[in-house]
């Protein structure tokens, strides 16, 4: 009787420490291993032209996605970002990054009039799988007003990867200054980007569509497109 006591302790042990060790998985998995979730981080400074907006790192970069309230602010990038490193083929159920700003007619469209010095820093691996959405690109659209002039300069992108209905661009899908013959111009200068774009109509390496006023510079795209 007693062989079988020690046989029943042991097995309730090693039940015990299978449990523990299962515990242990678990707290690990959700806890203890990397988490590549959009978490949006508010950047150092407040946005102006003598205090931008530093965007050091993916989370500061998607925080701009996330708050259109400052998309006619200015922006310094400090250092490269890696998008690879946020998993970001895994955002939005697939369907990867989601442009700055809103583009469209009138009022369906909330453009960024903002200027994004990219500080001579590159932005690599920008993953878009929309192939049902119009206007895809890092940026929606891009378009000045009367106040000042909108401006993406110094910055690269490596290795993008676009898939889009209609209007695509590597930097911006639709792009456009004021409406009026002297009104400000928009700007998109001394950038460059490697990488694939798709889309039905309205596709270009750097800009989808430049409209009136619209201004490209010291830019060049090497890539395929379709």
């Amino acid at each position: 009787m007693k062989y079988q006591n020690d046989n029943f302790i042991n097995t309730k042990l090693g039940i015990d420490r299978l449990a523990v060790l299962l515990i242990f998985i678990t707290i690990f998995i959700f806890i203890g291993a990397p988490a590549f979730s959009q978490q949006a981080q508010q950047p150092q400074g407040s946005g102006t032209e003598s205090d931008p907006y530093l965007i050091s790192n993916w989370q500061n970069l998607y925080w701009i996605t996330q708050n259109a309230s400052s998309w006619d602010k200015h922006f310094l990038q400090t250092a490269h970002i890696d998008l690879s490193d946020a998993d970001i083929t895994q955002w939005d159920n697939g369907k990867g990054w989601k442009p700055i700003g809103t583009g469209g007619s009138g009022n369906n469209a909330n453009p960024f009039r903002g200027v994004y010095n990219g500080g001579g820093h590159i932005i690599s691996n920008l993953y878009i799988n929309r192939p049902s959405e119009d206007y895809v690109g890092l940026f929606a659209m891009i378009q000045s007003d009367a106040t000042k002039e909108a401006k993406v300069f110094d910055l690269g992108l490596v290795d993008v990867s676009i898939i889009a209905e209609e209007y695509a661009g590597s930097f911006v899908a639709y792009m456009q200054g004021q409406t009026s013959n002297h009104g400000n111009k928009a700007f998109l200068k001394s950038v460059f980007a490697t990488g694939e774009i798709k889309a039905k109509r309205y596709a270009g390496g750097l800009v989808g569509y430049a409209a009136q006023n619209a201004v490209v510079q010291q830019a060049y795209f090497q890539g395929h497109m379709e």
